[in-house]
């Protein structure tokens, strides 16, 4: 585990990128698989997810000069 700088919060060194759970949530199939993968990782300590779905628009800022 990893503390975060000038706090007390600790988090697993490996962030799980969740933006495909997102899209993917309501099919079953992927769902289950979702749900197994998140099982895992939290039985491993994770805790620290990356939800962010934002990063295409700032991508195209970037390029577009924003």
């Amino acid at each position: 585990m990893i503390t975060l700088a000038q706090t007390n919060l600790s988090v697993h060194p490996l962030c799980l990128g969740a933006i495909a759970f997102k899209t993917n949530l309501y099919v079953y199939a992927i769902s289950r698989t979702i749900i197994t993968s998140l099982d895992v990782y939290f039985a491993h300590s994770g805790k620290f997810l990356d939800k962010a779905d934002n990063y295409l628009s700032v991508r195209k800022a970037m390029r577009s000069g924003e």
